[in-house]
């Protein structure tokens, strides 16, 4: 199969749900929200379509029917930390996203930043590799009768490097439980740490750095930018997971917590 494939990928809503109006997972307005199955992030849901699309399996609708109970006010972050985990079942990972909202009176560029930032935690990306723009229909047609909101989303895959998977990845559960690293007085730059270690294709380094974000949590708590890091990381790991242990990914999963676990020293 060719190394890099591009997927494009769409979605709308009519307004008249329950707001906020989320996109990008950012609150857009407080005021109005949309009539979805979901929590109705057109932003997530135009990149899952892409990236479904990238890999040719399938469209938002075939991973996540709307006539399923259990998408009824889903999480779309968790949708598309779901659509990762296929995506790495089947050797492919994520590299560039570029997102149009088009809208009539909603406005993105007071929170592109911060769509761009919570799209890049989650994927596993830079927020450099995240491109978020936004147009109008200059008053034409149902979006601009300012009726509803809609997104398209071109995304980028490649092949992740099978020696990547195989070369002593044995030991990525002995990464997980290894003892709690010191706490880095630099908390900007031990961000900052984290940030390229999930960006990295290596999957010690996605465990290394879900295991010291763990570690955080477990004294001080843990901040949303970091969550959404976490569980990227946690949806790359398991498909890897299950593969060196010739597991199902729910047992995989269950793995990765109890490593976590034991490596968790008693609280002072």
């Amino acid at each position: 199969m060719n190394n890099l494939r591009v997927g494009w990928g769409f979605d709308a809503h009519r307004f008249g749900g329950e707001p906020p109006l989320l996109l990008g997972g950012v609150e857009a307005s407080a005021e109005r929200g949309v009539e979805a199955t979901s929590d109705g992030d057109i932003i997530v849901h135009a990149v899952i379509d892409a990236l479904l699309g990238a890999a040719a399996l399938g469209d938002l609708g075939t991973f996540f029917p709307s006539d399923d109970p259990i998408w009824h006010g889903a999480n779309s972050f968790h949708m598309l930390e779901l659509t990762l985990s296929e995506l790495a079942a089947h050797g492919w990972r994520p590299t560039f996203i570029d997102v149009t909202v088009i809208a009539q009176s909603v406005r993105v560029g007071p929170i592109r930043e911060e769509i761009r930032i919570n799209l890049a935690a989650c994927l596993g990306l830079d927020a450099g590799a995240i491109s978020v723009k936004a147009t109008t229909t200059d008053r034409m047609g149902w979006i601009g009768a300012d009726e509803g909101i809609a997104a398209a989303a071109t995304a980028t895959v490649s092949v992740v490097e099978r020696e990547m998977l195989t070369s002593d990845d044995t030991g990525l559960l002995g990464v997980l439980e290894a003892p709690r690293r010191p706490r880095d007085p630099d908390w900007q730059a031990w961000y900052e740490s984290l940030n390229a270690e999930s960006s990295s294709q290596d999957p010690v380094r996605w465990a290394a750095a879900l295991r010291d974000i763990h570690h955080v949590q477990h004294v001080d708590g843990i901040s949303p930018a970091l969550t959404a890091m976490m569980r990227s990381l946690r949806s790359r790991l398991v498909p890897l997971i299950a593969r060196q242990l010739a597991i199902d990914t729910e047992t995989a999963a269950a793995a990765i917590e109890r490593a976590l676990s034991q490596s968790e020293p008693p609280l002072d």
